[in-house]
């Protein structure tokens, strides 16, 4: 067994617990509007969007600066703050009285996240490099096996015993997660090296830009090119007339095939990015993205909507593993950490952005967004191709020592 596994266990243990309790959240936001007294549909969905997006755009600006604490304070304070800040956060939900209120904490809550990306850093630390790919690839499918369970959780919880207990047990699993990192994760050794100089926000960004640039472009097209059509996917439904009532079930598995096609795409991927190069597989995972949103965009039956989703899952659902893992092979392990925040945040604002920008599309034209996915996945294909695990930088301070 290597030194490593007992942490990395208790890493991915810890984010499944946590990411199960604030996937709970999912499939009530909308219910939750309305029961805080919006009762125009329209508003309520209007509502709903626009917390959905406010939580990613506020974890896209803060990310990097969690990031950069992390360096400074170490990996297993931040960890504990944060799922500990989850808790606070998220339980105060269930006790706010208006549409108002929810915002402000939804806002806060993504203040305090960017916990994938800090994860992704961690493990980048304590992993061989050789696994580095297969690793960061298990860790995105604990959070899609987990963001599968959640959804389902959430709304059996909520119909059985109402909002604020749905949310006092969001808060106690990730207090749950909290107390594992507290007992099972040992931090590795920190470097002692010489000071480095105090360095401008600007100059920090300059920095991500040289080092991991295009894995931050990567990232942000990849999100854009899942979330501006998967929100969409029950009016795509709603087109085949045969189905009569049935809508909400064919939705449903749709969106089903994509997570589960996501959770063998992210240990293919990541399994095949250690063996063949990140670069690589990346711009062959994006090529199949651009088969997957045709076929989507040409499907005739709910049945063949369904295969094609499978079929995109498996090709795109593992790529934001394989750009973190491309991301940490470019920088130094002591500069891991900050640098995937910048791809956290890259990722944070896809997140918020693809729906938004697929809403805007699909109120003219559904076929659209299917091609506008296409497009970006052309873009990453090339992109990818052209990226490099080389690091382009190295920074200019004296062989540390470990203690």
């Amino acid at each position: 067994m290597h030194a490593s596994t007992p942490a990395l266990l208790t890493l991915l243990v810890a984010q499944f617990v946590t990411f199960v309790g604030v996937s709970f959240v999912f499939p009530l936001l909308p219910l939750y509007v309305a029961d805080l007294g919006v009762t125009d549909p329209g508003e309520v969905a209007a509502w709903s969007g626009f917390l959905g997006a406010l939580t990613p755009l506020c974890a896209g600006i803060f990310v990097p600066f969690w990031s950069y604490q992390a360096e400074r304070t170490g990996l297993r304070p931040l960890l504990l703050g944060t799922m500990m800040a989850y808790a606070v956060v998220i339980g105060a939900m269930g006790f706010v009285t208006s549409v108002w209120q929810l915002a402000g904490l939804r806002a806060l809550y993504g203040v305090m996240g960017g916990l994938s990306a800090i994860l992704a850093g961690a493990l980048s630390k304590i992993v061989p490099e050789e696994k580095l790919g297969r690793t960061l690839g298990l860790m995105q499918t604990v959070m899609s096996v987990a963001f599968a369970m959640g959804p389902f959780l959430g709304g059996v919880t909520k119909d059985a015993f109402g909002y604020k207990a749905t949310f006092g047990v969001v808060a106690s699993l990730c207090l749950l997660g909290a107390l594992l990192i507290a007992v099972g994760f040992k931090e590795p050794p920190r470097l002692a090296a010489a000071p480095k100089p105090k360095t401008s926000g600007r100059e920090r960004l300059a920095r991500a830009f040289a080092l991991v640039g295009p894995m931050m472009l990567l990232m942000a097209i990849a999100q854009l090119a899942v979330n501006s059509f998967e929100v969409l996917l029950p009016l795509v439904v709603q087109r085949y007339s045969s189905l009569e009532g049935s809508t909400a079930s064919w939705a449903g598995a749709a969106m089903s095939a994509i997570g589960i096609a996501t959770i063998a795409s992210s240990l293919l991927l990541g399994y095949f990015s250690d063996r063949f190069g990140s670069s690589k597989i990346l711009a062959m995972a994006f090529a199949g993205g651009i088969l997957g949103a045709v076929g989507l965009a040409m499907s005739g039956s709910p049945l063949s909507l369904t295969a094609w989703c499978a079929i995109w899952g498996l090709f795109t659902g593992g790529i934001p593993a394989v750009v973190y893992a491309l991301g940490a092979s470019r920088v130094d392990k002591d500069e891991r950490v900050p640098m995937l925040g910048w791809i956290g945040s890259a990722s944070a604002f896809g997140i918020a952005a693809g729906p938004l920008i697929g809403g805007i599309i699909g109120r003219f034209d559904l076929g659209a967004v299917f091609a506008l996915s296409a497009a970006l996945c052309l873009l990453g294909s090339v992109v990818a191709w052209f990226s490099s695990s080389t690091r382009p930088l190295k920074p200019a301070t004296p062989e540390p020592n470990r203690v």
